[in-house]
């Protein structure tokens, strides 16, 4: 208790909840965590990890303090300031050894329909769940992280948009397939 007071004396907030959506990277987030904490606060700060719609949900249904990552127009919700930090670029991914890596670029959506697609779950507890990036009557692995969507993608499980950052690496060092689409679906957050 008497911690706790000392903390709300100091003009700190004792907890401080930052929903961050699954599209950002971790290691730039605890990069910002680590300058945060350089300061000598006395604030006990908690990262969640959200996706889509669920980003902003935390906040609204105050769970968290602050979201980052949310996909939204800035002033479309009543009540939350918002503003644009920057733009995550999405690719289309597969392993080098899914069958859509071999074929003709750009892939056409008639082919991308009968190959599985992999889609992280909206993390919204309230309804209106987001989809992005499927097709109608698509064959779809749904995971619950990025993380998770990354591995089954890197096992060949399916395809689909990965933020490019993510990507990167193993594009470079496992010969990853960049499988261009006929109608890029590709979102900023």
């Amino acid at each position: 208790m008497a911690n706790r007071v000392r903390r709300v004396a100091t003009g700190w907030e004792a907890e401080f909840t930052v929903a961050v959506d699954g599209v950002l990277s971790y290691s730039t987030v605890m990069e910002l965590a680590e300058a945060f904490y350089a300061l000598s606060p006395t604030t006990r700060l908690r990262l969640r990890e959200e996706t889509l719609h669920g980003t902003l949900d935390a906040v609204l249904a105050g769970k968290a303090d602050l979201a980052l990552g949310v996909v939204m127009e800035p002033g479309t919700t009543a009540g939350v300031e918002s503003r644009v930090l920057g733009e995550v670029a999405f690719v289309y991914a597969v392993a080098p050894h899914h069958p859509l890596a071999a074929l003709p670029q750009p892939v056409r959506d008639e082919v991308l329909i009968k190959h599985r697609a992999v889609a992280v779950a909206d993390s919204t507890q309230r309804g209106g769940a987001m989809t992005m990036g499927l097709l109608a009557g698509q064959d779809v692995l749904t995971v619950s992280t990025m993380r998770a969507k990354l591995d089954a993608q890197l096992r060949g499980m399916g395809g689909g948009f990965l933020p490019e950052p993510l990507a990167r690496p193993y594009r470079r060092a496992a010969g990853w397939s960049n499988a261009r689409c006929s109608a890029p679906r590709a979102t900023s957050a």
